[in-house]
């Protein structure tokens, strides 16, 4: 989804590279942006943008993207934090890398914006655990015949307010294709309907 604002961030001569659009990406994974279209703001400004001097080619290539946004949709709670941890950035990641991230000697996480977050070894932990407990969920709504990410999201994010479950859905969709990687489950296409999966 956001591919088309790093466009618009070079369309206006802002020299984002793509390692520093992955290390956004790592941060954001990470909830360092607080899951809110403000903490986006500041933290894609700090990594991406190089020189105060391109602030305002910034807020414009800013405002271009998200004018359209409803602000209030993207403010999360933390109870949503709960709901919706994004597995985005941990996707990829094999076990041996899962267990090499935890063994990280972290103290604490220091955000571009938003409090220090204290016991930085529990929060990536509680990242990890939530991630696993979505994958689980997504494996059972599977074997009970739920085919389709908007059935699965319909279940597994039933307490989650609908206009969200756009969201949830590209959460879904990450771990099916993690899955798909492992092997693990299929995807049917169906044209211009929603894809279908299955076990393997």
């Amino acid at each position: 989804m956001l591919i088309d604002f790093l466009f618009e961030l070079r369309k206006r001569k802002l020299g984002v590279s793509t390692h520093e659009w992955m290390a956004l990406m790592e941060a954001m994974a990470l909830g360092l942006h607080e899951s809110s279209l403000d903490g986006f703001y500041h933290l894609c400004r700090t990594i991406c943008v190089k020189d105060i001097a391109h602030y305002d080619a910034y807020d414009e290539a800013f405002l271009a993207y998200f004018k359209d946004v409803h602000v209030a949709s993207l403010e999360l709670t933390k109870q949503l934090q709960e709901w919706l941890l994004d597995p985005k950035a941990l996707e990829g990641l094999t076990d041996e890398q899962r267990q090499a991230l935890q063994a990280l000697d972290l103290e604490r996480i220091y955000p571009a914006h938003g409090p220090v977050i204290e016991n930085a070894q529990a929060k990536l932990t509680e990242y990890i655990e939530h991630r696993m407990l979505r994958e689980r969920q997504i494996l059972e709504a599977l074997g009970d015949g739920l085919a389709t990410i908007p059935a699965m999201v319909e279940r597994i994010y039933r307490d989650v307010p609908v206009a969200l479950h756009p969201m949830a859905a590209q959460s879904v969709a990450s771990h099916l294709k993690k899955l798909a990687r492992e092997r693990r489950v299929r995807e049917n296409p169906q044209g211009s309907a929603p894809s279908r999966w299955e076990l393997l």
